[in-house]
C-alpha cells in the first residue's frame, strides 16, 4: 500500500466535514478530483471507509480505525516538517507541557534542565492544570506533553512512569500517636 500525504489530508478533511463538496473546498480541490482521491484511498486499503448517500457521509467501523491512524500519520508528518524547519533555520523549538502545579514546581525544573543539556535549542511553555485537564490538553493537542499524578485510562494517550514519590505523615511529638511504633 502506498498512500500519499495528499490522500491522508483528503481523508481527514472528509472525516471533519462529512460532506464531499466542503471537504474538497477545504483542501483546494475540485469535487470530482476529491472524490477520485477518496476512491483511490479505499481501493488502496481494500475496504470502504465511508458510508455515503446524497444526504450523509459517515465513517464505517474500518474508517474509524483508519481515521486514528491517519491522524497519527499527519501529526508525525507535521512534527517532522517542523523539526526540519527548525534545523534548517537553526531556530529554537518550543515544547508545551501541562502539569499539576506541584509538579511544575518540584519535578519539571530538573527534567527541563536535563533536556536542555541534550537539546539546548528547546524552550518550554508550561501550563499549570489539574490532572484531568492535562490529559484533555494532550488529547486535544493543546499541549504536547502532560505530567499527571495517575495512570490515564484514555486510549488516545500513551503514558510512561517517570517518578515515584514517598509521602510521610507528620504530627506533633506530644500527640498520643507518638507512642505508637506504627500507624495504619
Amino acid at each position: 500500500m502506498n498512500l500519499s500525504i495528499k490522500q491522508f489530508r483528503a481523508f481527514l478533511a472528509l472525516c471533519e466535514h462529512r460532506n464531499f463538496t466542503r471537504a474538497a473546498e477545504s483542501i483546494f480541490l475540485s469535487q470530482p478530483a476529491f472524490s477520485h482521491l477518496i476512491y483511490s484511498i479505499e481501493k488502496a486499503v481494500g475496504v470502504r471507509l465511508f458510508d455515503r448517500n446524497t444526504k450523509r457521509v459517515e465513517l464505517t467501523a474500518d474508517g474509524i480505525v483508519f481515521q486514528s491512524i491517519a491522524a497519527d500519520m499527519m501529526r508525525e508528518f507535521n512534527l517532522g516538517l517542523s523539526r526540519w524547519h527548525d534545523h534548517i533555520n537553526n531556530e529554537q523549538f518550543k515544547i508545551s507541557i501541562a502539569a499539576l502545579p506541584s509538579i511544575t514546581v518540584k519535578l519539571l525544573p530538573d527534567y527541563i534542565e536535563y533536556f536542555n543539556q541534550v537539546e539546548p535549542k528547546a524552550t518550554f511553555e508550561v501550563k499549570d492544570l489539574p490532572s484531568d485537564y492535562c490529559v484533555s490538553a494532550v488529547t486535544n493537542e493543546a499541549v504536547e506533553l502532560g505530567v499527571v499524578g495517575f495512570l490515564p485510562k484514555d486510549p488516545n494517550v500513551e503514558s510512561h512512569k517517570i517518578h515515584t514519590e514517598k509521602y510521610f505523615i507528620v504530627f506533633n511529638k506530644n500527640h498520643p500517636w507518638q507512642k505508637n511504633r506504627s500507624l495504619r
